[in-house]
């Protein structure tokens, strides 16, 4: 439980340290960007991933449920390529929400990080009771790697209940195939 509470201290001091660091304009110098918010963006997506990374191991020892308050979304996704084992990295994901009717409106796009992930898919505020869709372009990543792929895309489509709880939407993948499971 200490080291539980030790993590959260951790979380509030990073938040402190970047409202500080947002206000610095050395920082730019010291990660070679050229503006502010360049640098920023880049500190902000080491942050997330350093308390992505914490998460997962105050999990592993405690046993605790990952929440959305812990992870900085309440939907979370990780792209595996089985067919080289590693992280799908800069993978394009684009999330949708459908709307009363029937239509799919976008909520967010972005590119996974080396990791595989794509941190701050929307807020706890925009997250609602509803059906969702992940849509991952499989086609431009296999493209990139000169590999041809049987999937264009691949469409995830899922219903959220309790919009309260997090929801984790992993997806293997491969040339010719994938999966996909509710995570924790």
């Amino acid at each position: 439980m200490q080291f539980v509470s030790l993590y959260y201290a951790m979380v509030v001091a990073v938040s402190v340290h970047m409202q500080l660091v947002s206000t610095s304009l050395p920082f730019t110098k010291k990660c070679n960007c050229t503006t502010l918010k360049e640098s920023l963006g880049v500190f902000q997506t080491n942050i997330q991933n350093s308390v992505d990374k914490l998460t997962r191991q105050v999990q592993m020892v405690t046993g605790a449920p990952q929440t959305a308050m812990a992870t900085g979304s309440p939907l979370t996704t990780h792209v595996l390529d089985t067919s080289s084992g590693t992280p799908a990295a800069n993978l394009t994901i684009s999330l949708f929400r459908r709307d009363e009717l029937g239509q799919w409106t976008n909520l967010s796009n972005g590119n996974t990080n080396s990791d595989g992930r794509l941190p701050g898919l929307l807020t706890q505020d925009t997250f609602t009771i509803g059906l969702y869709k992940l849509t991952f372009d499989t086609g431009s990543y296999f493209l990139e790697k000169s590999v041809h792929g049987f999937y264009p895309y691949v469409d995830v489509v899922f219903e959220i209940t309790d919009p309260h709880q997090h929801y984790h939407v992993p997806l293997l993948l491969s040339p010719y195939g994938y999966s996909t499971y509710r995570g924790s």
